[in-house]
């Protein structure tokens, strides 16, 4: 399965050390706490997304970035309700 990766972003992250089975960056998305300025967690909420609604990663993926970055609610603040956000405003 193709992943967006980090050269696929368009904005800068900070990148922390994180273990792989890191709930900010594994798993099934749940109310774990997702910080937008974080690289990997950026990644996972993407292909997340990806694996379980996009045909094309790369267009897909992009398009979830924006939305995250620029107009994703700061009150938002986990994982689970990034995810249903973008759902519900994806035009």
């Amino acid at each position: 399965m193709e992943t967006f990766t980090q050269s696929d972003l368009v904005y800068h992250y900070q990148w922390s050390e994180y273990q792989p089975d890191d709930p900010r960056v594994s798993g099934e998305p749940d109310s774990t706490v997702f910080n937008r300025k974080e690289g990997w967690e950026v990644l996972f909420i993407i292909n997340w997304l990806a694996a379980h609604l996009a045909w094309d990663v790369r267009s897909f993926g992009k398009k979830i970035e924006l939305l995250i970055h620029d107009h994703l609610p700061e009150d938002l603040v986990r994982q689970d309700q990034a995810i249903q956000w973008i759902k519900e405003n994806w035009k």
